[in-house]
């Protein structure tokens, strides 16, 4: 069964916090600009929240920490494919501000989103 937007939500919150990819307190900080998680879900700015929460993480993890994120959560992304692509997109665009090779990250990355991501960061 599909979780809805709401349900889907919360639940990657409660993700990267119990896997220590945030705490409660980052989270908080994340979300303040969009009134916090209650006023995300119940305006449903699931987009951009995705992208202030997948900007935090290169901050606090290493390249190799997203890279086996994304392939240990690769079916759970996909669940919500929709809004998860910006979650990628965003955490690549960090990333690759930073330095880091973003190659590994997006072959890493679900199947449907890397022919978007080559051409977004490697000109391809």
């Amino acid at each position: 069964m599909m979780l809805s937007d709401a349900e889907f939500f919360t639940s990657l919150a409660e993700k990267l916090i119990s896997l220590g990819f945030l705490s409660n307190n980052e989270l908080d900080s994340c979300l303040e600009e969009l009134g916090g998680i209650q006023m995300v879900i119940s305006e449903g700015y699931y987009i951009v929240a995705c992208e202030y929460i997948a900007r935090e993480i290169p901050m606090n993890k290493s390249s190799q920490e997203v890279l086996i994120f994304l392939k240990e959560n690769k079916e759970f992304i996909m669940q919500h494919e929709d809004f998860m692509y910006y979650f990628v997109e965003a955490l690549l665009d960090r990333m690759f501000a930073m330095g880091n090779e973003v190659l590994p990250i997006i072959a890493a990355a679900p199947e449907s989103y890397q022919q978007f991501l080559r051409r977004r960061f490697l000109g391809e």
